[in-house]
């Protein structure tokens, strides 16, 4: 489905890709274990400690901004889609 190119301009979207995700694995593999999402895991649940904890701590923010921008732009994308 294609909408007007103005649709996805107010998306931020000129090239039509809805977000570019950095590969998280190591806490894609953390919430996989504790059957969270990656954006709801504590401190506890990720089990690292010092430089390591807040490096992971950001990326988990990260995550939950792009997630957060992803879901945004699906969402103002859809409601202005028209049904044929």
């Amino acid at each position: 489905m294609l909408l007007p190119n103005k649709v996805y301009s107010s998306q931020d979207m000129n090239d039509y890709c809805l977000i570019k995700m950095s590969d998280f694995s190591s806490l894609i593999a953390i919430s996989q274990n504790c059957k969270t999402p990656v954006f709801a895991l504590t401190k506890e649940q990720i089990r690292q400690g010092g430089q390591v904890l807040e490096n992971t701590l950001k990326a988990q923010d990260t995550f939950r901004d792009r997630f957060s921008t992803l879901a945004d732009r699906i969402i103002n994308l859809t409601s202005n889609a028209v049904c044929a």
